[in-house]
């Protein structure tokens, strides 16, 4: 049983076999020198289902594809060799003859009994691509990069692959609802009563804890017109809609940014200038504009790194007591461990300044998380993070500044193979623990976010 799930592994993966992938969607049939013998003596009554596959893949290269279906129609699939093997050939008959929603299907069916294939995922990538589905084909473009047994020339014609869609469309759109239950939607304190100073205090009704139900709501649109080979011209708009059943914790934001992309051997950044306007409870709150970086980036071939910072003015339109500015820095290492499969680590730096002291703070973060692909089409993702608020102004009424503490803990679950009226659905559960010196801002939250998402 062993040796036939090596040879399973072995006919598929990419990586494993040392195969080269040919400009288009062409892929050379020869094994290496090293998985060769393994195929021809490991497996004899193998032997002649993977001549046959072999050649119907070559008629497919060569246009030929009555001849390939004649092959595939006449093959006996009686073990799960013949049937896998064979069901990614239909897939790649389908995917060569233009039927790319069947063979998106097909592939994805493969995937969900038996992730990690690197072959089916890179042919995946590729015709999700060609559906004009750029945000799916990119996660699968750099989940076969992040394979750790990826042979070099696979890697590059991939990154080639992956580099192509950040200039292959001007226009793209998403689009996304999510409903959002809560037992405590104003991050408020469970406390009847507070004691700061000496003095004790009621919690207004906008600092009590209060479960509900939200829903969060928006689209981002972004268009992007090249310049060069490399650097091109960047706008994008996004609006947030955060709303619940009391319309004082209502929640809404426009935000727009424009500047510069430039694409890396195996990744892209951009610089831009961002302005955002902020309405809460129904009332003028906020705007910010200011510039903002970004990158996403593989170092190596089994490691990827995203960051992001921004440096924003602020500007309160009631509260210009709060006017000032805040610094931000975000980035992520992902360290592949299998395909599909990494280990996150994250950091994060935020500097705020108002005008009173007692508001300005500094906070540092970091989190760990893993993703987890299993069989079925489910990926799991687990992450814990920290993060250390520290105030600078002693807080009113107290001779000490305010100093908070925040654990945070969530699950994502998203079924890659399941859409609903053409919706993406993602699950995710979130737990935060605030702890705090000043206790009218201490609490704890648990979310239930469930999203629905489209692109177009």
């Amino acid at each position: 049983m062993r040796r036939f799930a090596f040879l399973l592994c072995a006919v598929f993966a990419f990586a494993a076999g040392g195969q080269a992938t040919a400009q288009g969607a062409k892929d050379a049939t020869a094994q290496s020198a090293k998985d060769a013998p393994a195929l021809a003596s490991g497996a004899p009554e193998h032997a002649r289902t993977r001549a046959i596959l072999e050649q119907a893949e070559r008629f497919i290269d060569q246009g030929r594809f009555d001849d390939a279906r004649i092959l595939l129609d006449a093959l006996a699939r009686e073990d799960d060799y013949a049937r896998v093997y064979g069901a990614f050939v239909d897939a790649r008959l389908e995917e060569a003859s233009g039927r790319l929603t069947r063979a998106r299907d097909a592939y994805r069916k493969i995937l969900a009994a038996r992730p990690g294939l690197a072959r089916v995922q890179l042919h995946l990538a590729r015709t999700l691509a060609q559906l004009e589905d750029h945000e799916g084909a990119r996660v699968h473009f750099e989940s076969v990069l992040g394979a750790p047994d990826i042979a070099a020339p696979l890697a590059d014609r991939v990154r080639q692959d992956a580099r192509a869609l950040e200039g292959a469309k001007r226009w793209s759109a998403q689009g996304y609802v999510t409903l959002a239950p809560t037992t405590n939607m104003t991050s408020g304190t469970s406390q009847e009563r507070v004691t700061i100073g000496q003095l004790d205090f009621t919690p207004a009704k906008s600092g009590q804890r209060k479960s509900g139900l939200g829903a969060l709501y928006g689209a981002d649109l972004a268009y992007a017109a090249p310049l060069s080979d490399d650097w091109g011209w960047l706008a994008t708009l996004s609006t947030l809609h955060r709303d619940h059943t009391h319309r004082t914790f209502d929640d809404r934001s426009v935000r727009a940014a424009s500047g510069l992309r430039y694409l890396l051997p195996a990744g892209v950044a951009t610089l831009e200038m961002a302005g955002q306007r902020r309405w809460f409870g129904g009332a003028d709150y906020l705007y910010a504009f200011g510039p903002q970086a970004t990158a996403r980036l593989f170092v190596g071939q089994r490691n990827r790194l995203t960051f992001s910072a921004s440096a924003m003015a602020q500007r309160y339109d009631e509260e210009d007591y709060r006017n000032g500015h805040r610094l931000a820095f975000n980035a992520s290492f992902d360290r592949f461990t299998r395909q599909g499969q990494f280990l996150r680590l994250g950091a994060s730096v935020e500097r705020e300044r108002a005008r009173n002291d007692h508001l300005a703070f500094h906070e540092l973060g970091g989190l760990v998380g893993y993703n987890l692909e299993l069989p079925m089409g489910m990926t799991i993702y687990p992450e814990a993070s920290y993060a250390r608020r520290d105030y600078e102004g002693d807080f009113p009424l107290m001779s000490a500044p305010r100093r908070d503490r925040r654990f945070m803990g969530s699950m994502t679950f998203v079924k890659k193979d399941f859409t609903f009226g053409g919706l993406a659905p993602r699950l995710q559960v979130t737990y935060t623990d605030n702890r705090s010196n000043v206790k009218l801002f201490q609490y704890d939250r648990l979310d239930f976010n469930l999203t629905l998402t489209r692109s177009f």
